[in-house]
């Protein structure tokens, strides 16, 4: 049974979600912000350009925040009450600093929230701990790395999410696009019920058909 807590978490999420939907991007602004800075030398306020950047990095944080906010995860996921609820990064990190402000304080099922960043797939010793994130950023840009880490996953409780292009399609939890300048997101809700994962009705009601990969020899 749901506390009551925790339902008016679900709702207040909702409804942030909501309001980030219907927001436009930035006029001009790429789906994807590009890699994170490397440590830029100081100076007195960013550009505009990195301004651009560091809100888009801070809604695509956010996003993961309200799924994570909006699923429910099978009780077994956890050895105990104190393990915390993992997000986790696999490829080039496209969020940076954003990520961990939007998670700092926060609190998912009663469970303080961690970020782990692994790097690149393939310099990964062992694949499998990927499946200790409850939430699991893929931000691989090959295909075919993309499969290899849904394959990894399949049996396992993690929330996939990509704006990977045909990421639901290939068997990815909620794939993250923009259409008509505006933030959007298909829910795999198939995928998600196989790995035991249970998206509110409110998550499903905001999903929306995400553009499909082109098949091979055709434009």
């Amino acid at each position: 049974m749901v506390s009551k807590r925790y339902s008016t978490m679900r709702s207040g999420a909702t409804g942030l979600l909501l309001a980030v939907c219907l927001a436009s991007l930035a006029p001009g602004l790429p789906a994807t912000a590009g890699p994170c800075p490397q440590d830029p030398a100081p100076r007195p306020e960013p550009t505009p350009e990195e301004r651009a950047a560091s809100r888009e990095r801070r809604l695509r944080a956010t996003f993961l925040k309200h799924f994570a906010q909006l699923v429910t995860w099978p009780d077994e996921v956890f050895e105990s009450e104190e393990q915390p609820f993992v997000i986790g990064v696999v490829g080039p990190d496209p969020l940076c600093a954003e990520l961990d402000e939007v998670m700092a304080e926060l609190e998912i099922e009663g469970r303080t929230v961690r970020v782990r960043r692994f790097g690149r797939f393939a310099g990964l010793e062992d694949p499998t701990v990927l499946r200790g994130c409850q939430v699991l950023l893929v931000a691989e840009p090959d295909p075919i790395v993309q499969g290899r880490i849904v394959e990894v996953l399949s049996e396992s409780s993690t929330l996939t999410v990509s704006d990977a292009l045909g990421f639901a399609d290939a068997g990815g939890g909620i794939q993250t696009f923009v259409a008509e300048n505006k933030p959007r997101f298909e829910v795999n809700r198939e995928v998600l019920e196989q790995v035991a994962l249970r998206p509110s009705s409110k998550l499903l009601k905001l999903s929306r058909p995400a553009p499909k990969r082109p098949e091979p020899g055709r434009r």
